[in-house]
């Protein structure tokens, strides 16, 4: 599951927050792309917030 919110602060500057969630099979490892490694269960969590400006 994932959720993004963004709000544009001007025409050039925009931050964002994102969250992904991820439950594995009993007995695997959750692993969502671009993180620091699998999970030690089968339950995964990543947040991010960040800001985007445009040149």
């Amino acid at each position: 599951m994932n959720a993004v919110a963004q709000y544009s602060r001007s025409k050039r500057t925009m931050v964002y927050a994102e969250t992904s969630r991820q439950i594995a099979n009993e007995g695997a490892n959750a692993a969502i792309c671009g993180t620091f490694g699998p999970s030690s269960s089968n339950h995964q969590f990543v947040g991010r917030v960040g800001i985007q400006t445009k040149f």
